[in-house]
């Protein structure tokens, strides 16, 4: 009978190969199809031929794994955001360091003119 993992969406030919691939033995990956156990290895499964009596289950699967998408979306887009105020820090810090060397240059410039124009006094007297 092919098996439906409920909780990844993941369909297989058949019960031995759903155990094979999520590591349980056959008789385990029997019992969560038919109920007998919630779960293997933490996933729902069901018998494909089964599915109408599974729709909740499913539907919860679904739900969950749409929550799980926007939450990764959303972590995404909180790094995107870091990375931005990071570099417009950067970029800040930057022209920040720049207008400290301009003032100085300006009251460089500044100091450098008051003594040309002593100069240029004291040679009109």
């Amino acid at each position: 009978n092919a098996v439906l993992c409920i909780t990844t969406g993941k369909i297989f030919t058949s019960g031995t190969d759903a155990a094979e691939a999520y590591g349980v033995t056959p008789s385990n990956m029997s019992q969560a199809c038919t109920g007998k156990v919630k779960t293997a290895k933490g996933m729902q499964f069901c018998y494909l031929k089964d599915i109408n009596l599974h729709i909740d289950e499913i539907a919860n699967a679904i739900d969950k794994a749409n929550r799980y998408d926007i939450l990764i979306e959303k972590e995404n887009t909180r790094k995107e955001l870091v990375t931005t105020v990071e570099q417009r820090k950067e970029a800040v810090h930057a022209i920040e360091f720049k207008l400290c060397e301009y003032q100085r240059q300006l009251e460089e410039a500044k100091a450098n003119l008051a003594m040309a124009e002593a100069d240029l006094q004291n040679f009109n007297v």
